[in-house]
């Protein structure tokens, strides 16, 4: 997995991620890559954390991805599943750049038949209608009466809740009819 997390996302944030879904250091290590603005980091960095400076341009993170993308992919021979925080490229970057950006890894993703997730929590109206037009699957998530809740937009689904329990790691899902 390769994450962007959003705005102001710190080691910490990450290490609080990994070990509540009880991920171990040396699965971070062979699996994951988390990409970080370097400003929000303290050297040494750990093995799975990509520092990256937006002062560099857009071009440097493209190529950045696109070549962490491929060493996950060779070594177990999947394309690894990316995450990326379009408020984190649009702060950072111009709105036009970070298109530039999402296209390119998405059809990096398309060739490998990859999952590519964008998170966007509607900080940048222009964005957002684009994605949402070219996205296969578009899903809402929304805070109502204290429950989140999921729907498809594209494709068109029901309304369901989202339970989850100490148990298992795995939501369920509960229509709303």
């Amino acid at each position: 997995m390769i994450t962007l997390p959003g705005m102001g996302s710190t080691l910490r944030d990450l290490d609080v991620f990994n070990e509540n879904f009880l991920i171990a250091e040396e699965e971070r290590t062979r699996l994951t890559r988390c990409f970080l603005q370097k400003d929000a980091l303290e050297e040494p960095y750990k093995k799975y954390v990509v520092a990256y400076d937006p002062l560099e341009g857009i071009g440097y993170l493209v190529d950045k991805l696109k070549e962490t993308a491929e060493s996950l992919y060779e070594a177990p021979g999947n394309p690894p599943n990316i995450l990326l925080s379009i408020d984190s490229l649009c702060f950072n970057y111009m709105c036009e750049d970070a298109l530039k950006l999402l296209s390119r890894i998405s059809a990096w993703t398309r060739r490998r038949n990859g999952l590519l997730l964008f998170l966007d929590k509607s900080s940048h109206p222009r964005v957002t209608v684009k994605l949402s037009s070219i996205a296969y699957v578009h899903l809402k998530l929304l805070r109502m009466h204290g429950c989140l809740m999921l729907f498809g937009v594209n494709p068109r689904t029901h309304l369901y809740a989202l339970q989850t329990k100490k148990e298992t790691l795995m939501p369920q899902l509960i229509p709303i009819v």
